[in-house]
């Protein structure tokens, strides 16, 4: 009983309150980690169009090719639709304008006189030895194309009044099912991609989808370029035909199509789609090789769990000629097969390991499991105003937080309920650790460096990760996981811890920034202030689910690098930023230095706003976040270490070109418990100090027992090297 005497009544009435939705939210945790580790069938995807060409060029045969990246690695074949260029450039049909017909004439004229319409200059003279191949052209067409547009003179011949090169390209004709059973003969899986066309009418929509080979038989179904069928046309209706239709639907990761956001909302109650990550093809002939693409390929599996990869081909280098192009990008194919395989990842070889989604095994949470973590989450905020600004504040308030979450939780929907108290505790949680720790350093002044150290690391660190991962907890579910709802507020998240600290700590330590303000401007403080301004706007464009800044080649290889070496590689913003900030404060604070502190706890806040940050990634499996947090962490303090030496080193650098104190560095073997030595320093210090005004003086101490001031009188532990060094 005496011992929770000794507790405030506080923590008392927080902590029966927190404790569930912390057990519910590990619980979760753990739960979902059995099904992410489960969540090992990947989908490489070759454009056939690309492989084709190169085939075609290189001598190679289809059905040798189709076995070729079978073996290579390859899971299935992306088929598009044929097009007029496409069927031209495999010699189906040929295709000629009504200027070139005239121009095989000897005298300008044709024998028999046509119709009007076949007479414009833009008419396109379709002909083909295969007319069950020009039915089919005629009848896609035929949908698209308003009436007078085709014109069949003959069997073999049809006139199309549209001349376009896009046209010609761009505009899909259906497929040949040659090429599909060319696919399931290797083994290998089928997935579609279909043009759209604007101004399409439902009735016409439903003719391209009955063309469609069957769902049966078919992996995925994309949609070419940059929209969804129907965009620019009757789109509501045609997103209806694909309810009754158990397509899965290709949704692109950074490439937003237009209408996938009414795709997802038309057809959330089912939800068909697969998560697809593809590398464009601009991308492809201007930026990226081959061991750059593998890497990029499997960061999208390992840390954004992307089901589905759309490879497509390398074609001839500028600088560099290849012989042979198809043995070139199956290469390519087969090593990124084996870089997943080294990551633990298989290449899926059947329908049932192309479908496999082992997430769905997550479940729906009960309204009690999300009660518990939303009261957790918005408990965070009253630990916050207690722990910064209101050291008195009531026990009270934890039962308005609990009475706040109730009512919320019965009058808001579900989904809002999870964005509020998710963003609510990813502010309270992240700001927490770094005011706790850096209200922690009070009274620590004599300690030394390494003393401070891990105390102040373990409580920054501890509520962060602690918040994460009651976040987690709460939006552990399908939607979140599979990425088809995301975190909210994100910006939101990422600002408004860096406004509380950066005002708590101006509070605590401002009144050595602002002396700086009533200071003539000079070129270090403009540097100053152009470094943080720039930080800041960097952080802003290189944060939340959508980034503005896409990272250099050279930052993609420094990404590699520590994939590869440290197996999770940590954020930029963590062990570069944060945690070197931090030990940076506990040096400057030792040295009573407070004019930096306030900057130093805005950039500290940086990290820790990235750690929470690390587990909203819902996508990304969560034991892969929790180690990309501890790689930052130990990454961190190594570089932060550095940071100190080199801080410290030039701090001894300034001190020689400024004018010496007048101070005693009083060296011996002291603070080890030996009366005498203690009885000898004491007397000579208090002698010397009341005969010397002007002097001050340190003492060497081993720190084992606490010194009491006195006025110009300091002590320097023996531990503290870069404090010794200062003193001498």
């Amino acid at each position: 009983m005496n011992f929770f005497r000794r507790i405030p009544a506080f923590w008392l009435i927080l902590l029966p309150l927190i404790i569930p939705g912390m057990l519910v939210s590990i619980w979760r945790c753990l739960f979902r980690n059995v099904a992410e580790r489960q969540n090992i069938y990947v989908e490489t995807v070759v454009d056939f169009e690309e492989i084709r060409q190169l085939a075609r060029e290189e001598g190679w045969s289809l059905r040798e090719l189709f076995a070729a990246l079978r073996a290579n690695g390859a899971s299935s074949v992306a088929v598009s639709e044929d097009t007029l260029s496409s069927l031209q450039s495999e010699g189906k049909i040929t295709v000629m304008s009504s200027e070139e017909i005239r121009k095989l004439s000897i005298d300008d004229s044709l024998e028999y006189e046509l119709p009007a319409g076949a007479r414009t200059p833009g008419a396109l003279w379709t002909h083909s030895e295969d007319t069950e191949l020009l039915d089919r052209i005629e009848q896609h067409l035929s949908w698209k194309l308003p009436a007078g547009r085709l014109m069949r003179i003959h069997r073999n011949l049809l006139i199309i009044n549209k001349s376009s090169q896009g046209f010609r390209e761009r505009v899909g004709l259906g497929f040949s099912s040659d090429y599909f059973r060319l696919a399931h003969e290797a083994g290998l899986g089928l997935v579609v991609r279909v043009f759209n066309y604007p101004g399409l009418t439902a009735a016409a929509a439903a003719h391209i989808v009955n063309a469609i080979p069957s769902p049966a038989s078919v992996s995925a179904l994309l949609f070419a370029e940059e929209e969804m069928l129907g965009v620019r046309g009757e789109l509501k209706p045609i997103i209806e035909q694909f309810r009754g239709r158990s397509y899965r639907i290709g949704w692109v990761e950074f490439n937003t199509q237009d209408g996938i956001e009414s795709y997802l909302k038309g057809l959330a109650a089912t939800r068909p789609f697969v998560r697809v990550h593809s590398i464009t093809r601009k991308e492809i002939d201007l930026v990226y090789n081959v061991r750059r693409s593998v890497a990029r390929w499997v960061r999208a599996v390992k840390d954004r769990s992307m089901k589905m990869l759309y490879i497509r081909c390398f074609f001839q280098d500028d600088k560099r000629f290849v012989e042979d192009l198809v043995k070139f990008n199956l290469d390519y194919i087969n090593q990124t097969a084996r870089a997943l395989a080294a990551e633990g990842y298989n290449i899926a070889g059947n329908e049932a390991q192309r479908l496999h989604e082992p997430r769905h095994m997550v479940g729906r949470m009960s309204p009690f499991e999300v009660l518990a973590i939303g009261l957790s989450l918005l408990l965070g905020l009253v630990i916050l105003l207690r722990v910064s600004f209101f050291d008195k504040l009531s026990e009270r308030w934890c039962f308005v937080a609990f009475v706040a979450a109730v009512l919320a939780f019965i009058i808001l929907p579900s989904q809002q309920f999870v964005a509020i108290t998710g963003l609510a505790g990813a502010v309270a949680y992240s700001c927490l650790g770094v005011i706790w720790a850096m209200r922690g350093l009070r009274g620590c002044e004599d300690s030394s460096f390494f003393k401070i150290l891990p105390g102040f690391v373990v409580k920054m660190v501890v509520p962060s990760v602690f918040g994460g991962l009651l976040i987690a907890g709460i939006y552990s579910e399908i939607e979140y996981l599979l990425k088809f709802e995301q975190f909210r507020g994100i910006k939101l998240a990422f600002m408004l811890p860096l406004l509380f600290t950066g005002i708590w700590a101006l509070r605590a330590y401002g009144h050595g920034i602002f002396s700086l303000l009533h200071r003539p401007v000079n070129p270090v403080g403009v540097f100053l202030l152009s470094a943080l301004a720039a930080g800041t706007l960097l952080y802003l464009l290189r944060s939340g689910n959508v980034t503005f800044l896409k990272p250099s080649e050279f930052e993609d290889m420094f990404r590699t690098f520590l994939e590869n070496t440290l197996g999770a590689r940590p954020r930029n913003k963590e062990f570069l930023v944060g945690y070197p900030a931090a030990l940076l404060f506990i040096f400057f604070y030792l040295r009573r230095n407070f004019t930096l502190l306030p900057m130093l706890a805005v950039l500290m806040q940086m990290g820790q706003v990235s750690a929470v940050n690390s587990l909203c990634h819902f996508h990304t499996p969560i034991d892969l976040s929790l180690l990309r947090i501890f790689n930052g962490l130990w990454l961190g303090i190594l570089f932060g270490l550095v940071g100190v030496v080199v801080a410290g080193i030039l701090r001894l650098l300034l001190l020689v070109g400024t004018d010496k104190p007048k101070n005693l560095l009083l060296a011996g073997y002291f603070g080890f418990g030996n009366l005498g030595d203690e009885l000898l320093w004491q007397t000579f210090t208090s002698r010397f100090l009341a005969d010397f005004e002007n002097y001050s003086v340190t003492l060497l101490h081993s720190g084992r027992h606490a010194v009491a001031g006195m006025p110009r009188f300091a002590t320097v532990s023996r531990r503290d090297p870069l404090s010794l060094l200062e003193a001498v």
